[in-house]
């Protein structure tokens, strides 16, 4: 049985609408910029706190490049446990 929103441990502090569409948008890797134009955000700092952070630190995306986090060349992925989440959603 997977995991689903209201079944976390952790509550979202953002819009769970918006955290879904960046999952299923990063079924393949995708920059920062990437993300915040599919989302229409302009303010990188705001968009990598109220989104990325929370969604890297509960694991359902994952760095496709770990070693250099604050790389201009960082791709974000969904992890196993985001798609699974998608799936059951």
């Amino acid at each position: 049985m997977g995991l689903s929103w209201d079944r976390q441990t952790f509550k979202p502090q953002f819009n769970v609408k918006e955290a879904t569409i960046i999952l299923a948008f990063c079924n393949k890797p995708k920059s920062l910029l990437e993300l915040m134009v599919q989302l229409k955000w302009k303010n990188r700092t705001k968009f990598r706190n109220k989104y990325i952070n929370p969604l890297l630190k509960i694991k359902l995306l994952a760095l496709l490049n770990p070693e250099k986090p604050r790389s201009r060349n960082q791709k974000y992925i969904t992890t196993l446990k985001g798609k699974e989440l998608l799936i059951n959603s």
